[in-house]
């Protein structure tokens, strides 16, 4: 293979990857702006999957006082329902 030759081929297929070739140069500044964006809010990120975390154990460790805060209310409003249901309009079950 003669020079030449290998010169219009090289020409040949820088020709046919030209198009390949112009679109690189945005895609490759597209993916640099992206890097910086999530080097630059990670820390923010992970902070609140941390936090996240963080939270779910304390749920965990605090489940059964949640469930007796839960049940506590609940059965507040069930007895004040029922203050308000038995007692007549215009009275007071207070004495005073």
């Amino acid at each position: 293979m003669s020079s030449a030759t290998t010169i219009a081929e090289l020409d040949t297929l820088t020709r046919q990857l030209q198009p390949t070739l112009r679109s690189v140069g945005p895609n490759l500044r597209a993916l640099a702006t992206l890097s910086e964006q999530l080097s630059s809010s990670a820390p923010d990120a992970f902070k609140a999957l941390d936090d996240a975390v963080a939270i779910s154990a304390t749920i965990v460790a605090k489940q059964q006082s949640l469930r007796a805060l839960l049940g506590a209310g609940t059965s507040l409003a069930q007895e004040s329902d029922q203050l308000l249901v038995t007692t007549p309009a215009g009275s007071s079950s207070w004495s005073g």
